[in-house]
């Protein structure tokens, strides 16, 4: 029986110096990966990290500017590194594909023009 994995969706895996920001509850956190169906990030220390299930609401501001809002439901939590889950609708696949752009030709000004 075929099992579903959800590393076949694509993910971008971002080097610690140029993340997207995750910002909920007044405060931002650090992108660590994202995909069309969730989301790894770093909290910072000095905040309360969210339960197994709990559900998140806020918006990722990404490299070239884009914002979306995003509603999910925490998967994981190891240590500081929450996993969220997207609920209905996540990341557009065209914001991806603009991210993968940014990241690849080294700035967010050719990717906001494609």
């Amino acid at each position: 029986m075929p099992r579903s994995d959800r590393r076949e969706n694509f993910r971008i895996v971002y080097p610690h110096h140029v993340c997207p920001a995750f910002v909920w509850r007044g405060e931002t956190a650090r992108v660590i990966d994202c995909s069309e169906h969730g989301f790894r990030v770093e909290i910072q220390c000095y905040s309360d990290v969210p339960a197994r299930d709990a559900r998140v609401h806020g918006r990722i501001v990404f490299l070239d500017g884009t914002a979306v809002e995003v509603f999910g439901v925490v998967r994981h939590v190891r240590g500081r590194v929450v996993g969220v889950n997207f609920e209905a609708p996540g990341v557009p696949w065209r914001v991806l594909l603009r991210e993968q752009v940014c990241l690849r030709t080294g700035g967010p000004e050719w990717a906001a023009s494609a």
